[in-house]
């Protein structure tokens, strides 16, 4: 992209539509929003964890102050009062601070955060088609990402980074055990639909808009959302992934103008993952992943998806550009 494109881009995404806000003074502020984000962050999530907290207590009886709480992971009630923790979690720390600064900058909320407009449809269909394409990438960014290792001077930060991973995995692997099309729906709830609201509404709709604002470049603003958007996960070994992933969200975002466009790519990247492993079983998590692209075919297959991803990008810039201009 050019730097004449890039600078009407970036005037073009930061417009608002003079509804002002009680703290929109900060709008001319990035720094001030981005500190008064955090803020809002961590107060939400503390409020909404403390709610899950009572919760579990009065209904299941599990008690979080429990150092031992991930050892009783099988029993139903820990399981039933780890997922209502999630869903609290992911409210409070996404869905809640993204409303409160849209409002509190903007009285339009959801016109500040573009979910008033739509993308063309032929958009949603190219963009669903970037995200089945993605798949093999993601997988060799996986599998290039876990064979990585620390300098040895960092081997304790390696070890720690280990274990976190491998406790999380423990977590995921339990919450993705489905036997019933009740538990299906509560994980398509959980993992696939809340996660991809609640962090787009945050990432691109709020933290990114403020990272383009104060860098005053569209390209410098996604890269850093998408990294703290991975960083945020605590996921070590999927780090470039799902950065990579982040930065896929916040073009999508920025060139189409809505935030409609990356939930549902969000969502249908969240929402694969939880309807294959419904279909094959828990058991085949991981294994086209530590095969996938270890040929040559497989790496073939790879470059031409970014290949093919390259040009349906290209294609979606354009098309809603040549929609914008004509409106």
């Amino acid at each position: 992209m050019s730097e004449e494109a890039n600078q009407s881009d970036t005037k073009n995404f930061q417009t608002e539509n003079g509804h002002v806000g009680f703290l929109s003074w900060v709008n001319h502020a990035p720094p001030l929003q981005f500190v008064f984000l955090g803020v809002t962050v961590i107060f939400s999530a503390s409020m909404f964890i403390l709610i899950g907290v009572v919760l579990s207590t009065l209904i299941f009886g599990v008690s979080f102050l429990s150092p031992d709480i991930l050892g009783q992971i099988d029993e139903p009630n820990v399981m039933s009062a780890l997922k209502l923790m999630q869903i609290l979690q992911h409210i409070g720390i996404f869905i809640i601070p993204a409303l409160i600064f849209a409002y509190l900058v903007n009285k339009q909320p959801v016109d500040y955060l573009r979910l008033n407009q739509s993308a063309l449809p032929i958009t949603y269909f190219l963009a669903a088609m970037i995200m089945l394409l993605s798949m093999p990438i993601i997988n060799w960014m996986i599998i290039v990402n876990e064979a990585m290792a620390l300098p040895d001077f960092l081997a304790g930060l390696e070890r720690w980074m280990q274990q976190a991973e491998a406790s999380a995995a423990e977590v995921t692997e339990k919450f993705l055990y489905m036997d019933s099309t009740g538990d299906l729906l509560l994980n398509l709830l959980m993992i696939a639909i809340i996660p991809a609201v609640g962090e787009e509404l945050l990432f691109r709709g709020v933290l990114q808009r403020i990272l383009i604002s104060w860098t005053k470049n569209i390209h410098v603003g996604i890269l850093i959302a998408a990294i703290l958007f991975s960083a945020m996960h605590m996921q070590f070994y999927g780090f470039f992934p799902r950065m990579m992933l982040g930065v896929l969200f916040g073009y999508l975002f920025v060139w189409s103008g809505s935030l409609l466009l990356p939930i549902f790519c969000h969502l249908i990247n969240n929402a694969a993952a939880v309807i294959f492993v419904y279909v094959e079983g828990v058991e085949a998590v991981g294994i086209e992943e530590n095969n996938f692209g270890s040929s040559a075919d497989g790496s073939l297959f790879t470059v031409a998806s970014a290949l093919a991803i390259a040009a349906l990008l290209y294609v979606i810039h354009k098309r809603e550009k040549l929609t914008e201009n004509s409106t």
